[in-house]
């Protein structure tokens, strides 16, 4: 099912907008649904959560004409559950969404060997915690390759729970191809860690793993929220 917030979260999201743009034609955040935007580092110098050196092709094969693509899926843990949802995320099937790196579809620079991928998704009520819940990987290879030397480790997928921590219009996640030591579910790498995370886990001080925080991988400590800037947040007319 698809909920909107509740009648305190739509206050918050409309007070980013003045009084005087009421009825003017002016815009405000959309207060029932959310960018949702992950990006993914694929870069040989990039370091993972333990601020260690990345393996990128520990599982994956670096086969030629390779490139970025994003599944994702509606988690089993969510408290929303909607057919649509799952599918315009992948419903679990590999090699299918493209992920961009050519200064298109969001992707800020052209050629960095950052990858980019958006969708729009329902907020849900966080207030409540009914948001929405998702598992997810990333995998280098061809469209429509199987899971097998292509995804970026087997048996485990990162999870998010879809909220807009820092009220941007946004929920963002910056990740690293491959690596095993952040939001990575049930086989955890995480120096810190216990082998394994919950959706309220905080590996490193920085917000829990499984939402969008505050970690920075150049220098493996908490710095500040980012918000994308290829692609803008989800917009409607101001109320009257």
């Amino acid at each position: 099912m698809r909920t909107t917030l509740g009648a305190l979260a739509v206050s918050a999201l409309l007070a980013a907008c003045s009084s005087d743009n009421a009825g003017n034609g002016k815009t405000c955040l959309d207060p029932n649904n959310v960018r949702l935007v992950f990006t993914v580092d694929f870069n040989s110098s990039t370091k993972d959560g333990n601020c260690s050196g990345i393996d990128r092709f520990k599982w994956a094969e670096d086969t030629p004409g390779a490139t970025m693509f994003f599944v994702g899926w509606v988690h089993i843990d969510s408290m929303l559950q909607d057919p649509a949802v799952n599918n315009s995320l992948g419903a679990s099937t590999p090699n299918q969404i493209v992920m961009y790196d050519d200064g298109t579809n969001g992707d800020e620079v052209a050629g960095d060997h950052v990858f980019t991928v958006s969708f729009v998704i329902p907020r849900g009520t966080p207030a409540t915690g009914v948001v929405f819940r998702i598992g997810y990987k990333f995998t280098w290879g061809a469209r429509g390759a199987p899971w097998a030397t292509t995804e970026e480790w087997p048996g485990n997928s990162r999870i998010l729970e879809v909220v807009d921590v820092n009220g941007d219009g946004f929920v963002y996640r910056h990740e690293v191809f491959g690596d095993e030591a952040t939001n990575k579910d049930v086989a955890n790498l995480n120096l810190d860690g216990t082998g394994t995370i919950t959706w309220a886990t905080d590996l490193h001080g920085c917000g829990p793993e499984a939402r969008e925080n505050t970690y920075d991988f150049k220098t493996c400590s908490c710095g500040a929220f980012q918000t994308p800037r290829g692609v803008e947040p989800l917009k409607v007319a101001c109320p009257p």
